[in-house]
């Protein structure tokens, strides 16, 4: 991830997957870059078709950095849902994603 961040120097790094809770402060911590969290959720078999009407959930420890990659996917038509800021601790909190649309 250093590699990236060094080569394209982004002002954010967003991951489209499912990881292991602390990946992202792990990689905010070793790159100084913020680092938002946006799961992939379920089979995707359609994506390019069906992309626009995939609910994106993302979370983050940097509001700011997070409101960004909201305004970047809701710019692209993709449907929100934002998660609370993450704690390690309370990790398992985070499945629960607020009820207000993005």
């Amino acid at each position: 991830m250093e590699g990236y961040a060094i080569k394209f120097s982004p002002s954010v790094i967003v991951i489209n997957s499912t990881i292991v809770p602390g990946t992202t402060r792990s990689i905010e911590r070793s790159t100084g870059i913020p680092c938002v969290y946006s799961p992939v959720r379920g089979k995707h078999t359609k994506m390019v078709e069906e992309l626009q009407h995939y609910v994106k959930f993302v979370a983050g420890t940097d509001a700011q950095a997070t409101a960004r990659v909201q305004a970047h996917f809701k710019a692209a038509g993709i449907p929100l849902k934002l998660w609370r800021l993450l704690k390690r601790s309370s990790w398992p909190s985070c499945l629960r994603p607020r009820t207000s649309e993005c």
